[in-house]
């Protein structure tokens, strides 16, 4: 037994080694958990990009319908202010009363002009909550993956502990049977 063992005095205690034990399981069971992190942030990854660029194209979008829309309105508003007259053709025109048709005419045109710039920004909207729900049911369906991932994960850590708790050295005789296993895979047949 000296001979397969060593000398007795150079051995751990038996709490030592249940110490070094236990921290090798929390460190190999905190490498799975910083594994999975990884797995779940460069899965995320790609979908968080998309949301910043869609983000960033919906607002580009928005600002330049924005200015269109006032560039526009500009030309129309100076459409209408150009059909009144100015000076004694002006003056004449308010005597006889078509100034006061050709401002209602205004009115009623810059009032359709308005409505129709409040349509067009409605539209654009409803259009962009749209794409944006697509992406957020897939950034959804992600999350719920990655819970589920979660909690499976939190379940086999949970019953490693307690199969550790158990009895630690068998725990520790599976693990490396286990490895052993999954390292030698048999002859390879390949060509």
């Amino acid at each position: 037994v000296k001979d397969r063992l060593g000398d007795p005095d150079q051995l751990r205690s038996v709490e030592e080694t249940k110490v070094l034990l236990t921290q090798k399981i929390t460190d190999r069971l905190k490498d799975f958990v910083s594994d999975v992190d990884t797995r779940h942030d460069a899965a995320m990854h790609p979908l968080t990009q998309d949301k910043l660029s869609m983000r960033q194209g919906h607002r580009k979008e928005r600002k330049t319908l924005k200015a269109k829309q006032a560039e526009r309105w500009h030309v129309e508003d100076s459409a209408r202010q150009a059909r009144l007259r100015r000076g004694v053709g002006g003056l004449w025109d308010r005597m006889t009363g078509r100034t006061k048709s050709v401002m209602t005419k205004n009115e009623r045109e810059a009032w359709s002009a308005h409505k129709r710039d409040q349509q067009q920004r409605e539209d654009l909207i409803v259009e962009q909550l749209r794409e944006r729900q697509a992406l957020q049911r897939s950034i959804a369906a992600l999350r719920t993956k990655h819970i589920r991932d979660r909690r499976i994960l939190a379940r086999e850590i949970n019953q490693t502990l307690k199969a550790q708790a158990r009895d630690p050295h068998s725990y520790e005789m599976s693990r490396h049977h286990d490895h052993d296993r999954a390292r030698y895979q048999g002859p390879s047949f390949d060509l």
